[in-house]
């Protein structure tokens, strides 16, 4: 068995800043999204940051007006070849999954089109269908890692086994347990750690 682990922000959506702050955005805290994401730009390096403080924003929202924002997001951000390179890989007999750090409202819509074989996202809490500003379930980059990790040790894989595809400082550690290869990355400690930059998604199925 072979396994494909992708990033979301910048490999399957087309938006670098990522969907948990284009979230935000469209729940009228544009202001408060940026001033989180200058911050985040600084600590990257160093960490996870944000993830907390974002979840805030959302106090007082809707769960279905947050849904019909995350479905929104996917239909107008999801790359045109994603559907086709998924299926493509499931045709060849290799488990697809995506890890990441967005909302797992944005990750149940994108699931509803990709169909992967496992994934995750920052799980917000929601008390009479309204946001708390709390995460029920955190989701950063080492978390990422750990869910890579729990895949290949209950499938019996190993790190040969699997591809990462990811685009951002915080798809890195998921590298750790397999082959790492780059898409459009903006960072240059991602593109040094890569073991190829795709020119594009289409080019993954050939990888594998």
């Amino acid at each position: 068995m072979k396994l494909v682990v992708f990033g979301c922000n910048g490999v399957l959506l087309q938006h670098s800043i990522g969907a948990f702050k284009l979230l935000a955005e469209m729940a009228g805290q544009r202001e408060q999204m940026l001033d989180l994401h200058e911050e985040y730009e600084k600590r990257k390096q160093e960490g996870p940051y944000g993830l907390v403080q974002l979840a805030q924003l959302f106090k007082g929202v809707p769960e279905n007006q947050l849904r019909d924002y995350a479905t929104s997001i996917v239909q107008q951000k999801l790359l045109p070849q994603a559907k086709t390179v998924i299926d493509q890989l499931k045709r060849q007999g290799v488990q697809v999954a995506c890890y990441s750090a967005n909302p797992k409202i944005v990750m149940d819509a994108l699931q509803q089109e990709l169909m992967f074989d496992d994934y995750c996202g920052n799980q917000l809490e929601f008390v009479d269908g309204k946001c708390t500003r709390r995460l029920l379930l955190r989701v950063d980059r080492n978390i990422k890692e750990a869910r890579v990790a729990q895949f290949m040790t209950k499938n019996n894989l190993l790190p040969q086994d699997v591809m990462i595809v990811g685009h951002t400082i915080s798809d890195l550690p998921m590298a750790n347990h397999g082959q790492f290869y780059a898409i459009d990355p903006h960072d240059e400690g991602v593109r040094e750690q890569a073991k190829e930059v795709l020119n594009s998604l289409s080019d993954v199925p050939f990888h594998v």
